[in-house]
Formats: C-alpha cells, structure tokens, sequence
C-alpha cells in the first residue's frame, strides 16, 4: 500500500486524458482533497515527531552509556588503596568493554563473540557463552570482583558504594533500551497513515484536473513523493535498533568506548574507529 509513484502517474494520466480527451466530466472541488491533504500533513507530522522521539531517547541513553563506562573505569582506576596495575581492576575495565559491545550485539540481534574472547578471561568466556542474557551477568560479575577487592584490602565499602551507582546507572540505561527495542511502535500509526495517504492521492487528480489539467500529472508525483517520503522517514527511525542505516550507531560508540578505556589502562595500539561506509556509520 506504499507509495507507488508509477501507479499514480499512470492513474493520474488516465483522469486527464479522461476529462480532456473525451469529455468524461470527473471533477470535484478541490477542497474535498485539500482538507483531506492538511489532515493527512498533520497526523504525519506527530507520527514522525513520535519515531524521532524514539531514536533520540536511544540516542540518549547511549550517550548515558559512554559517559558512564568513563566514569566506571575513573573510579576502578582512582578509589582505594591498590595501584593502577592491578589485575582486577584492569578486569573489570575489560569486562566492561564487552559490557558494551555484548549489550550492542543483542540489541541488533547480532551473534558476535571477538570482543568477550579479547578481553575475558578464558574461564569467563566460555561461561558466558552459554547465558541467555550476558550483558546483565557481565555487571553481576563487576560487583562479585568489587566485592572481592574490599576483601582483599584494595577497597573499602566507601568506594564500592560509589561504584555500585555508577553499576545501577548502567543497569537502567540497558532497561532503557530494551524497553525501547522490545515496545512495538503502534501498527495502527503506519497502517492508517498509509490508508490516508492513499485515499488522498486517490481524489488529489479529482480535483486538479479541471484547473491543471495535464500539469496535474507532476503534482501527483510531487506531492505523492512528498507524503511517500515523510512516511518512509518516520518508519526507518522508529526503531533505532534494528540493524538499519538510519538506525543509533551503537557500534561506532562501542567502538569509542573501547579506545577511550583501553586509552586510560595505557593501551597504545587502540582498535580503529569505525567509519561511516557510503554515508552510513553503523
């Protein structure tokens, strides 16, 4: 029920030649289409102002998501009384990278295994392979390492309630999408929104023809490709997570997450950014 700039070429062609060849009178005024068309450009601009509301909240809560691992690898690297080269803390830097990229992965329905196998711990690894949901195991595991450093003398209960905020702040920006990926953009918005639009076009030619007349034929078009494109607009941002062009580029912030950790730990040789491929950064 798309737009089909063809068809409605072709049936626009068919009422002029109609009413200008063989007199065959189908006019009807043209505020009947002009209502219907301001009614139409109304509804589609809250349809589309609710799908960008979508990606931007999924926007949002990624920028949340870098500016909390940063935070979360301050705060490993600072608090207590160890040093910066500590084995656990370095860990739970590196978990929390594949936090990121692992939280990524099932939001795009993605089967990725490079970054858990990079950066945990074989034993974790291979442990986490078999989970259903390894990014909310990922941060039940920075709180048993946590835990383990206040046992061991490299932090006390002080700092760890510092970080188990910033460990909180990371569960619900992940809620955060999932509610998003997992709540259904209303069918009813692109259903009806179509129905409308195809009515519009349906009288549109109706109601051109006797004062245009063959020009009715490109303002079809042109209004057709118009509202056409509006409605493909909105479609492809209602759901940031679907592995499309248009969609939040949560590989690319993984990406910067990765270097910006990797770069507070001492790493030189950082992974590369990803790039943006015929205008689309994934």
């Amino acid at each position: 029920m798309g737009y089909r700039p063809f068809i409605w070429a072709a049936y626009t062609t068919l009422i002029v030649v109609a009413y200008k060849v063989y007199n065959i009178d189908l006019a009807i005024p043209m505020a009947i289409p002009s209502i219907l068309g301001t009614a139409i450009a109304l509804f589609l601009g809250f349809r589309t102002n609710s799908a960008y509301q979508r990606w931007w909240e999924a926007r949002k809560v990624w920028g949340e998501i870098v500016n909390n691992s940063r935070t979360l690898a301050r705060q490993t690297l600072t608090f207590g009384l160890g040093n910066n080269d500590s084995k656990i803390r370095t860990k739970i830097i590196h978990r929390q990278i594949v936090w990121c990229w692992s939280l990524a992965h099932i939001l795009r329905n993605v089967d990725q295994t490079k970054e858990a196998e990079t950066y945990l711990d074989k034993e974790e690894f291979i442990s986490l392979s078999k989970k259903d949901h390894v990014p909310n195991l990922l941060l039940l595991n920075q709180e048993y390492d946590l835990k383990t450093m206040v046992s061991i003398g490299e932090m006390d209960e002080f700092d760890i309630r510092k970080i188990d905020t910033t460990l909180k702040e990371l569960t619900d920006s992940m809620g955060k999408c999932e509610r998003i990926k997992n709540t259904v953009f209303p069918t009813q918005y692109s259903l009806f929104t179509l129905v409308f639009i195809n009515i519009f076009l349906f009288l549109l030619p109706l109601g051109m023809v006797a004062s245009l007349g063959y020009y009715s034929i490109p303002v079809q078009i042109a209004i057709g490709f118009t509202f056409g494109m509006i409605q493909s607009i909105a479609e492809s941002m209602q759901d940031p997570f679907d592995n499309k062009p248009n969609d939040t580029p949560i590989f690319a912030i993984s990406r910067t997450i990765e270097r910006n950790l990797l770069e507070m730990i001492g790493k030189e040789n950082l992974p590369e950014k990803i790039k943006a491929v015929d205008g689309v950064l994934m």
